[in-house]
């Protein structure tokens, strides 16, 4: 579907993020710096998987895209074919790169549709603001109480984990599952709609779930280890 689509906020009072990026460790401090601003995340590890999660019934309300996606279509591609999709609805594009601001190539972006860029390492204060600046009365934060939030990405990094660390999503909050529900809306109880197009194309069933694993999971197309965790987690309780 192209343009005409409420945006998640709109539907459900609750603002979402989509965020596309090749580095798993760069999803996972995102989650960790937007989740407890009471927003919803939905990470993607390419255009691919991003374009993905539009499949739904709304829009995600701003988009953090990796500039320099490394799988798939380069990230001012997919940038183009997300402003394709959105049509004239002006769901906001962030440019996510080390390059400075007024780089030539960030500046081409602009032209393919992007909004703006944001300069990595992530810090938590800039992207809070940079959505509430694009999103405007959509980032007023609900109240949670978060374990513990992370301040920058230098706090989580592919070089500063040790060997034993787990990336482990927090999926102590996770809602309770109906055990008489479709795959579909499983996984739309985890807020993690846009994998059902994978399990299904897996010939993943309900029954078969109960007793998957990671590595399954993973097999099955499901790259991120924080979303194969809520699965398990949530297969666990049907």
């Amino acid at each position: 579907m192209v343009g005409a689509k409420p945006s998640h906020y709109d539907v459900h009072g609750q603002l979402c993020v989509l965020s596309i990026d090749d580095d798993e460790v760069n999803l996972l401090v995102i989650e960790q710096l937007l989740r407890p601003q009471g927003w919803k995340v939905v990470s993607a590890m390419d255009g691919e998987e991003g374009l993905e999660a539009l499949d739904g019934d709304t829009w995600p309300d701003i988009v953090f895209l990796d500039y320099t996606l490394n799988v798939g279509d380069s990230g001012d591609e997919v940038c183009r074919k997300l402003r394709e999709r959105f049509g004239d609805v002006p769901i906001p594009i962030i440019m996510c790169t080390a390059l400075t601001s007024g780089h030539k190539a960030l500046e081409d972006c602009k032209l393919k549709g992007a909004t703006d860029n944001l300069l990595k390492p992530y810090d938590r204060s800039t992207m809070i603001a940079t959505v509430e600046k694009y999103c405007g009365l959509k980032a007023v934060p609900k109240v949670v109480t978060p374990s513990k939030v992370l301040t920058t990405a230098s706090d989580v990094s592919a070089t500063s984990l040790p060997a034993t660390a787990s990336t482990t999503a927090d999926i102590s909050n996770a809602p309770t599952c109906n055990p008489s529900a479709s795959l579909e809306e499983f996984l739309k109880g985890l807020d993690l709609e846009y994998c059902w197009k994978k399990l299904n194309a897996a010939g993943y069933t309900m029954d078969m779930l109960k007793a998957v694993d990671d590595a399954a999971l993973r097999k099955a197309g499901i790259v991120i280890k924080s979303q194969r965790d809520k699965i398990i987690e949530g297969a666990k309780k049907l």
